[in-house]
């Protein structure tokens, strides 16, 4: 029997994408210290130029800039002045995250202006406290009297570096709202206000039901019970409430065969209609859809480039390796999201970073 061997030359990507990708880790990656991410750059550039692999050579350095210009970047984004940390500063800002608890609720905010008319480029994490604070949503305006703090860790063992994930993320300031809190516009977004009536129409729903609606449909996983985590750890299905690819996988699916189905209801629409070509597409923009929805995560960012390029694939009648399509797919989520390369998606905190551990976030 003959077993076919593994042929690189039919993956043209794989070298490219990796040493690029390799370039944007050494800058990005927070647990490499500085001398040992330079001594395995210049050992890369010495092993490539050995090979006279010169093309390869130009992506580790473009992928290192890319990285180190993001890195600055995001450096600037952080930078506070010693008077954002005085105690009890009145401001305004927009809404553009929304975690929502039985305590409190947790606001990713940016734009933030002082009293002063003094303005923040970064962003911040505001926790509201107390059983009347309002219904919050994505892109409304709000004022707060606030105390902020800057992002530190917990020495626990094993300890989630709290610090470096704010980094990432552009937050640069955490700060609790003291008294209440006035929304002073409301978002016009399309996309707000049907999450908008999607949170309400879920609102109805009895019982635990509510939560995993909410986590499936939204993203939102702050509503879930206790007893309905532990259920489903204990089944080994908790990865059924994050969005992931197989959510955006599913929609795709179920939405083609619909289409299908309907498209050849008709002999008519059989003979004069691309049938197959329509309902690829009409899955396609459905799975945008709940993915737009639902938050953009970056495992759905993934499978909807990889569900694209294998569709075009198919449009155009092209053999594609997969490992192609995922390569493509995480040389554009790289492209406009650097710190991806350090998410737990891409598989690289196992080596850059500190193990993770769910501790305290404030």
């Amino acid at each position: 029997m003959q077993v076919n061997s593994f042929d690189v030359r039919r993956i043209p990507l794989l070298w490219p994408v990796c040493v690029w990708v390799t370039g944007l880790a050494l800058v990005r990656g927070d647990g490499l210290p500085m001398m040992l991410a330079s001594v395995l750059f210049l050992l890369l550039i010495v092993l490539l130029l050995y090979y006279q692999k010169y093309l390869l050579i130009v992506l580790l350095f473009a992928g290192a800039l890319w990285g180190a210009t993001d890195l600055m970047l995001d450096a600037r984004a952080v930078a506070v002045e010693e008077s954002w940390l005085a105690k009890g500063i009145s401001i305004t800002a927009v809404v553009e995250r929304v975690e929502r608890h039985k305590s409190h609720s947790r606001l990713l905010v940016s734009q933030i202006i002082r009293n002063d008319t003094v303005s923040f480029r970064g962003k911040a994490l505001l926790y509201v406290y107390g059983k009347k604070r309002p219904v919050f949503q994505v892109g409304q305006r709000i004022e707060a009297h606030v105390s902020w703090r800057l992002p530190r860790n917990y020495r626990n063992p094993g300890f989630f570096d709290y610090k470096a994930w704010c980094f990432d993320q552009g937050i640069a300031l955490i700060g609790s709202a003291r008294g209440e809190v006035s929304i002073i516009s409301n978002p016009d977004l399309l996309i707000e206000q049907l999450r908008f009536r999607i949170r309400s129409a879920i609102a109805t729903v009895d019982g635990s039901a509510r939560g995993v609606l909410q986590a499936i449909l939204l993203g939102e996983r702050s509503q879930l019970d206790g007893d309905v985590k532990r259920n489903f750890s204990a089944t080994g299905a908790a990865h059924l409430l994050a969005i992931s690819g197989m959510h955006v996988g599913m929609v795709a699916s179920c939405v083609f065969v619909l289409f299908w189905w309907l498209l050849t209801r008709r002999e008519a629409w059989i003979v004069h209609l691309p049938v197959r070509k329509l309902a690829l597409a009409a899955g396609v923009l459905v799975a945008l859809a709940y993915a737009v929805i639902a938050g953009l995560p970056l495992p759905a960012q993934r499978s909807l480039f990889m569900l694209t390029a294998g569709v075009f694939a198919w449009f155009f009648a092209t053999r594609v390796q997969p490992l192609n399509t995922l390569l493509v797919a995480l040389l554009l989520i790289l492209m406009f999201d650097p710190t991806a390369v350090v998410s737990l998606s891409s598989g690289f905190p196992l080596l850059l970073r500190q193990p993770l551990y769910s501790g305290p976030a404030h």
